[in-house]
């Protein structure tokens, strides 16, 4: 049976390869700058989609709950807090914000990297882009090893599964289609009105009722 409800939530899957991609990435830089941890946590900003956040060390690294709000630390950083710092347990971590720009060109937030020790501008540079390089090869890659893992399934399962992982891709967090149209052209707004168009999966996401 097709569940047409889901949570909008990073996939296990998901996670693992976030994991994996982070200490790959940030490994040496670990060793480098001397710090023996990083904390990396990727969401979306203004959606029900919960964050993740990896514990990256030189040996390992493992999604990990902690004390730190991602909407707040989206707020600081609009606020122009070009240093972020947040108290948690007793302790004090510095952060550094990765983001793209959007179709309007406004910085879209989509991780924060908090660490213990103050860096120089330097590192705190080298953190950032190797931080950032990383979050996007995961992406590619649990792209990719979605549909390797797809050769002999059902199309429709194929579907549902992309639809699965739209939250942790793009952050979608309310309602998401997969929709056959027979030609290129019926895509652009003045042809689809002569234009055939098939739903072939879609999905409610829905944070109150995941079944």
């Amino acid at each position: 049976m097709v569940k047409t409800v889901a949570e909008p939530q990073f996939t296990e899957a998901g996670r693992d390869v976030l994991a994996f991609h982070l200490h790959r990435y940030l490994v040496h830089w670990l060793a480098k700058s001397g710090i023996d941890r990083v904390f990396v946590t990727v969401g979306w900003e203004h959606t029900a989609i919960d964050p993740v956040t990896v514990e990256v060390g030189r040996q390992q690294s493992n999604v990990t709950s902690v004390g730190w709000d991602y909407e707040r630390l989206c707020e600081a950083y609009r606020k122009n807090d070009a240093r972020l710092a947040v108290e948690i347990e007793d302790r004090m971590l510095h952060a550094l914000t990765i983001t793209e720009p959007d179709a309007y060109d406004w910085p879209q937030v989509f991780a924060f990297v908090l660490f213990e020790t103050d860096l120089e501008d330097a590192l705190r540079d080298e953190l950032e882009i190797h931080a950032g390089e990383a979050i996007r090869a995961a992406r590619r890659n649990s792209v990719r090893l979605l549909f390797d893992e797809c050769d002999d399934t059902d199309m429709k399962a194929v579907l549902y599964d992309v639809l699965d992982h739209l939250p942790e891709w793009t952050g979608c967090d309310v309602a998401a289609a997969c929709v056959l149209a027979n030609s290129l052209e019926a895509m652009s707004l003045d042809q689809a009105a002569q234009a055939d168009f098939y739903v072939m999966a879609e999905r409610l996401y829905d944070i109150d009722d995941p079944n």
